[in-house]
C-alpha cells in the first residue's frame, strides 16, 4: 500500500477501516488486496526475522505475566494469551495459548471496534 494511502485509512475511525479491510479482502481475495508479500520474496530471511522477533515478543510477554499473574490459573497452568494487532483488529502475532483463543481474536477485536468502544478522544 502506498505512503499517501496509508495515511488516508489511518485518517479514518477503526470501524471505517475495519469495513474497508473486509469490503477490500472480499472484493480481491486477498487481506487488503496484497497479493505478494515483497518482502518475503526478495529477502526471505529478513522477513523471517521479523517474524519471529513478533511471535518472540508475544511469548516474552506471556512468561512474563505467568510470574507476577494473581490468577492461579495463569501462573500455574499458563492459561493466557498475548497477541499483537492491527489497528484494524486482525492478530498478526501470538504467543503460546489456547487454540480456540488465538482462533477468537480477530473476531473478539471486531466486536470490541463495533461496539463504539472508540471516542472522539483516541481518534480526533
Amino acid at each position: 500500500m502506498p505512503v499517501a494511502e496509508k495515511e488516508k485509512v489511518a485518517e479514518k475511525s477503526l470501524i471505517e477501516q475495519n469495513r474497508e479491510k473486509h469490503e477490500v479482502s472480499k472484493r480481491t481475495g486477498h487481506y487488503w488486496g496484497i497479493e505478494k508479500l515483497t518482502l518475503q520474496e526478495k529477502d526471505p530471511t529478513k522477513f523471517e526475522r521479523f517474524v519471529l522477533r513478533l511471535n518472540a515478543a508475544c511469548a516474552s510477554a506471556r512468561e512474563t505475566a505467568k510470574h507476577v499473574s494473581a490468577s492461579p490459573l495463569g501462573r500455574e497452568m499458563g492459561e493466557l494469551l498475548f497477541g499483537i494487532c492491527t489497528p484494524d483488529g486482525d492478530a498478526a502475532a501470538a504467543s503460546q495459548g489456547l487454540c480456540g483463543h488465538i482462533g477468537s481474536m480477530s473476531y473478539i477485536m471486531d466486536a470490541v471496534i463495533h461496539s463504539g468502544v472508540e471516542t472522539e478522544s483516541q481518534h480526533p
